[in-house]
């Protein structure tokens, strides 16, 4: 399995309150930070490997987690999900703090016969609402979209290990698998393709694949792993996040700020744009010197993005205008 990593460009996104179709669901709060949730079933988990009759299982789910924003609590007050299979919804909890890893359903019972190779797909397990409650958030039940891999999926993790950052899935059965692609994201949450690896196409053994990132983003960033089936078809996986702090985070000071404020730690000669928090543009131009006039824009949040001209690399931050 060869390793093949490159360097991205990050577009600027911020997410509102919803369930899309890459199965992120993120919730804003009215406290100042946002949830977001990528929830979805990793594989069926049957009592017995013998069923002539019907057998018991749970569904192993598996969850990332992730808080981002100001005055972010230290646990939701209510976290919890069903995801249905055929025509029953069946319940899990999910932990209130966030996190990355899988949970256990509790128990269902089929009266199918195919307890030694059923997946989430062959049960039928196509939607899964989550039940979300905690400061600034409401109690509510949102539904989050996922696409079921063609492949059963052990686990997707993502480590800093020096400069790197090292990504390791494994499979334990692949179906038409022509290939694995790694995404990745800034706290913007804007993918772009990091790494694609080749599949295995049918197996029924356990594989396991490694990448490395060896140009990561400094504070919070995703990665979220994709598949591509033998006929092009493109389905969206788990998401992870990792946090690395380092040399590269973009400074602002002061902030909030009034008439203009200084980028710390960049070079002059850099390309310099202020955009609203969904990503449009407002200004940009070339960096001069450390000092950037903010005085002619309404009160509020904004990003500023930076790039560096001999690197190419970009680092957003956040600022308010007072």
């Amino acid at each position: 399995m060869h390793r093949h990593t490159v360097p991205l460009c990050l577009a600027l996104l911020t997410g509102a309150a919803s369930a899309d179709a890459i199965g992120q669901c993120t919730v804003n709060s009215s406290d100042g930070y946002t949830v977001h949730l990528s929830v979805y079933p990793q594989a069926i988990v049957p009592a017995s490997m013998s069923c002539p009759s019907g057998y018991n299982y749970r569904v192993r789910m598996g969850y990332s987690i992730t808080f981002s924003g100001s005055n972010i609590p230290g646990s939701l007050w209510t976290l919890q999900g069903r995801v249905t299979c055929g025509s029953t919804s069946i319940f899990f909890d999910l932990p209130n703090n966030g996190g990355s890893g899988s949970v256990l359903s509790s128990n269902d019972w089929t009266s199918s016969t195919n307890c030694a190779t059923a997946t989430p797909a062959s049960l039928g397990c196509t939607s899964v609402r989550i039940e979300i409650h905690g400061p600034g958030i409401p109690s509510q039940d949102i539904e989050c979209g996922f696409s079921v891999l063609p492949v059963e999926l052990i686990g997707f993790t993502a480590e800093p290990v020096g400069g790197s950052v090292h990504l390791r899935w494994s499979t334990a059965s692949e179906q038409g698998n022509l290939a694995f692609i790694v995404d990745r994201a800034g706290d913007d949450l804007e993918f772009e393709e990091l790494v694609r690896l080749e599949g295995a196409g049918d197996s029924q053994h356990q594989l396991t694949y490694a990448a490395a990132d060896d140009l990561p983003l400094s504070g919070l960033s995703y990665y979220r792993l994709r598949q591509v089936d033998q006929d092009g078809t493109i389905t969206v996986g788990p998401s992870v996040a990792v946090h690395r702090s380092g040399s590269y985070t973009l400074r602002i000071h002061p902030n909030p700020v009034r008439e203009r404020f200084v980028l710390e730690g960049v070079e002059p000669g850099g390309f310099v744009e202020i955009l609203t928090p969904t990503g449009e543009h407002i200004s940009s131009g070339l960096l001069a010197g450390a000092s950037v006039p903010v005085g002619f824009l309404p009160p509020g949040l904004y990003l500023v993005r930076h790039t560096d001209a001999a690197t190419g690399r970009q680092r957003t931050a956040r600022f308010v205008r007072e």
